[in-house]
């Protein structure tokens, strides 16, 4: 397959690393230009959870909570989850309410999933945004939260005798 290079996202990479190897944020006379798809090659590029205070900054800089780009906020959500930004759950919790596209949503679900704190704000926000959503999108939903729940035990499986 050809090889294919993009010194616009190449540049990205290199604001993202710098700032990773402890230089400044890029400038917003720098990303002021950037479009949705170096926002999320940048947000994609991050680890996949950070220090608060590193997305506090990140935050600071660029707004990303209650961005109302759905492909920013559905990058940056799931970080904020797994990271532990909990500054971040009002904007998540408003997010999953208007936005019921799958792809936008389930990695946001699964994250807060994965956490007991976070699983019972994902379900306290889903209850409230069923009734809009599409029956396959609640299915879904279902399913991701489903997941990390222990399965319940057979009847009489419980040691009993």
């Amino acid at each position: 397959a050809p090889q294919v290079s993009s010194s616009r996202l190449a540049a990205v990479d290199a604001a993202r690393k710098a700032w990773q190897e402890g230089a400044a944020l890029p400038e917003s006379a720098v990303t002021t230009a950037w479009s949705t798809q170096e926002w999320v090659h940048f947000l994609e590029g991050l680890p996949q959870a950070l220090d608060p205070e590193r997305l506090t900054a990140l935050d600071a800089a660029y707004h990303f909570t209650g961005t109302p780009n759905p492909e920013i906020a559905q990058r940056w959500y799931p970080l904020t989850v797994r990271s532990g930004y909990t500054a971040a759950r009002p904007a998540i919790a408003e997010f999953l309410g208007r936005v019921g596209r799958r792809k936008l949503v389930i990695p946001i679900y699964k994250a807060l999933a994965a956490t007991p704190d976070g699983l019972a704000f994902a379900s306290e926000v889903f209850a409230k945004a069923q009734p809009a959503l599409h029956p396959i999108t609640v299915g879904s939903i279902e399913t991701a939260l489903a997941v990390t729940q222990a399965p319940a035990a057979p009847p009489g499986s419980a040691g009993g005798g």
